[in-house]
């Protein structure tokens, strides 16, 4: 028998069951979990979702033994990802640190760059497994208020560690610093209570016109709070994130918080500056913030693809993108994941010529 549950399409056939003992407190859960009463399914925790101590307790507290599970996981792929990045981090010359580099490269191109079975759960565990270093409360918290921002907060800090590579920027320290910072971005949005629909809509406007969310909100007269919030959320965000600087090699790094809804006439805010008051870095957050929607996010096999591929060819479409000083950013994604990605075959047709070939070279 076929089951749709919030999206998750599956057959009881599909289903392994798994004890609630090994499910690893404070870790990501790699499967949707199950249970069945008079044969109906019950969604219980989604891929991708943190494991709580809270959630153990409450269905340990019920008689639960076991969950039945959907794997969407695969474990080698993961492992693949954190090899290479504990690699980098050991490794004692540039050159070693580059090779790491470019095999993640690679890994990350045929992955997520073509059409693969693989789901982008693999790399997002992977970066949380090897980069998240703040405290259990914080993810926590994401969860607890806002599905929407607990999945950008997954997805978009994974994100910006591919924009930091694809920058040449091999410090592993500096990398962790960036997941972190990235992970918090949001976080003032839910600091006065729940993240809300209104603020949801206005932020996804402003995802898709950039320079439009704030307006939006402050057209209808009602939403005066949730304009307040929006405008100050930066700031916010930046406030929480100093209150956590020992967990940060270089807790400057916080600062690309207050950047990610700058614009390169200067129109954006909080600060309101423009493209040349920004340096190159102070800006990989942004790539990640116009990359994933807000939206609830189901982990699934194949979903790698939307992602990454299709959710960067929907901002190289965005009709306002000049107004995002990210092109030197969005040229390196370009380049580095042809090349990774369909680069070989190009290489043998000669389709592209010289031009490809120094594009091989520089990455």
């Amino acid at each position: 028998m076929e089951f749709n549950v919030k999206g998750i399409a599956f057959s009881k056939e599909n289903l392994a069951t798994i004890s609630i003992d090994d499910l690893k407190i404070g870790g990501i859960s790699p499967a949707h979990l199950f249970i069945f009463i008079k044969e109906k399914p019950f969604l219980m925790l989604r891929a991708g979702d943190l494991i709580t101590a809270e959630f153990i307790e409450k269905y340990k507290t019920k008689g639960l033994s076991s969950f039945y599970n959907l794997p969407i996981l695969n474990e080698e792929s993961k492992d693949h990802f954190v090899q290479k990045f504990k690699r980098l981090k050991s490794s004692r010359t540039r050159i070693e640190r580059k090779k790491s580099v470019q095999e993640i490269y690679q890994k990350f191109a045929l992955s997520y760059w073509i059409e693969s079975e693989e789901s982008f759960l693999n790399f997002a565990m992977a970066t949380y497994d090897v980069f998240y270093s703040l405290p259990d409360s914080i993810i926590e918290e994401l969860q607890a208020k806002s599905q929407i921002l607990y999945a950008r907060a997954i997805l978009g800090a994974s994100i910006a560690v591919m924009s930091a590579l694809m920058d040449d920027i091999d410090d592993f320290q500096y990398i962790q610093d960036l997941y972190n910072t990235a992970f918090v971005m949001d976080i003032g949005l839910i600091q006065n209570g729940d993240f809300n629909y209104l603020m949801a809509k206005a932020c996804e406007f402003e995802r898709n016109h950039p320079g439009t969310g704030l307006s939006w909100l402050k057209s209808h007269p009602n939403n005066t709070y949730e304009a307040d919030i929006f405008y100050k959320h930066p700031e916010a965000s930046l406030k929480i994130a100093k209150k956590l600087e020992e967990h940060f090699h270089y807790p400057e790094t916080n600062d690309y918080i207050l950047y990610h809804h700058e614009k390169t006439d200067g129109s954006g805010f909080p600060q309101g500056l423009s493209f040349s008051g920004l340096a190159y870095n102070e800006v990989y957050l942004m790539l990640s913030d116009y990359m994933v929607p807000f939206g609830e996010h189901v982990f699934q096999a194949r979903d790698g693809y939307e992602v990454i591929k299709k959710s960067f060819e929907s901002l190289l479409k965005l009709e306002d993108r000049y107004l995002l000083p990210i092109n030197h950013l969005i040229n390196k994604w370009k380049s580095i994941m042809k090349w990774y990605g369909i680069g070989e075959e190009l290489k043998e047709e000669n389709i592209f010529g010289e031009e490809i070939e120094k594009i091989g070279e520089a990455s």
